[in-house]
């Protein structure tokens, strides 16, 4: 009798540490906890692919917002470009990515606008924002680290890097106020998505490839083990500012505005005495490059 219930407790007790345990780390709304598959063998995700000329379209509205402006000087000058190319280099539109492709062109070319930096303002706006289905091609991915630099420094903006799961991606429409990790996403990027730019970090296998300053962030103890979260750095990749965690496993959007306007808050700071959103390391290599070919010759 004594053995039968030896072996019902050990039963239970097995059962209690897999639900308490085993469910509430891969199975969060925020999904596995970074620290759980950080080391060891990870399958890599597969590149970004736009299948169909719409999706590029909407990765290029949503990382330039300006296209959708008519009249902007944004606006006109891709309609000039798209126009020339038309006839002149047909082949150019045989890429389904054409849309961002150009809109990147233009985001060189075109001088942008002072940068917003009202921060308060983004984050009391991103309370109220629709539902929405988030896209990976909604931000720069990290294999487009480059035009990601290139706009911020244009720009004069912060970097925002931001860890995520593909499982936050094309699912149900979600707003900025719920718990779980989509609706983190949403709010991560309504609310950082005109003050900084945006770069997605896929969790399944790129964490090991992103910059050291990114790293310090994510590999920081304000990283607080749940993505979605965000590292922040300066324009050119090379210097950590904050690390934004998502505010615990069960954060609604309340408590997430609390832990965003204290990284805003921080971000904030740092801008005041970098108003090009330059680290001075990374400027100086910027210059190097820039006057190095002169003092060869």
């Amino acid at each position: 009798m004594f053995k039968k219930l030896l072996v019902i407790a050990l039963a239970c007790g097995a059962g209690y540490f897999l639900y308490t345990r085993v469910w509430a780390m891969y199975f969060r709304p925020g999904g596995p906890p970074p620290s759980l598959t950080r080391t060891g063998p990870v399958v890599p995700p597969k590149p970004l692919v736009f299948t169909t000329v719409a999706q590029a379209q909407r990765a290029a509205a949503m990382r330039y917002p300006a296209l959708t402006v008519a009249g902007s000087e944004f606006n006109k000058a891709y309609t000039t470009r798209y126009g020339r190319y038309m006839q002149d280099h047909p082949n150019y539109f045989t890429n389904t990515a054409w849309p961002l492709q150009l809109a990147a062109e233009i985001g060189q070319a075109v001088p942008a606008p002072a940068p917003p930096r009202n921060f308060t303002a983004a984050l009391e706006a991103a309370k109220t924002a629709p539902a929405m289905v988030l896209e990976l091609g909604d931000a720069f991915s990290l294999a487009e680290l480059e035009d990601a630099k290139a706009k911020a420094i244009a720009e004069k903006k912060p970097l925002g890097f931001i860890m995520v799961w593909g499982q936050f991606f094309g699912s149900r429409p979600t707003n900025t106020r719920n718990q779980g990790g989509d609706s983190a996403m949403v709010h991560f990027y309504m609310g950082f998505r005109d003050t900084l730019v945006l770069v997605f970090v896929r969790h399944e296998g790129e964490l090991e490839k992103v910059p050291d300053a990114v790293q310090e962030g994510f590999g920081g103890p304000d990283e607080g083990g749940f993505a979605p979260n965000m590292a922040v750095v300066d324009a050119t990749a090379t210097e950590f500012i904050v690390e934004i965690p998502l505010g615990g496993d069960h954060a609604d959007g309340a408590r997430r505005d609390a832990v965003f306007g204290e990284g805003a808050a921080k971000i904030e700071t740092w801008l005041a005495g970098h108003s090009d959103a330059v680290a001075k390391t990374g400027l100086k290599g910027l210059l190097d490059k820039v006057l190095h070919p002169l003092k060869s010759h």
